[in-house]
């Protein structure tokens, strides 16, 4: 059902991306990106990791996705340009 619907809108390729991932000491309780991958079917263009800067920019109305030379913007940039090819 997905599929048809995005194939109506005119999407012909999909991936994921993880958000508001917090690093963890215990890397035993994160899925490997593999597993995400092979569940889901579908490319991973990468992840947001959870950042507070981001919540409260939000908070503010402030995209820091637009604040350059950050390393937000830049991974924001990596993933868009894994999304298009």
């Amino acid at each position: 059902a997905v599929d048809k619907r995005l194939s109506f809108w005119g999407v012909k390729s999909r991936c994921f991306v993880l958000n508001m991932v917090r690093p963890s000491e215990d890397d035993s309780l994160m899925p490997k990106m593999n597993d995400f991958t092979s569940l889901l079917g579908i490319p991973f263009a990468g992840i947001i990791p959870y950042d507070e800067n981001i919540h409260l920019g939000n908070c503010a109305g402030r995209s820091v996705f637009a604040v350059e030379n950050s390393y937000i913007a830049k991974n924001m940039e990596d993933i868009i340009r894994r999304m298009l090819g």
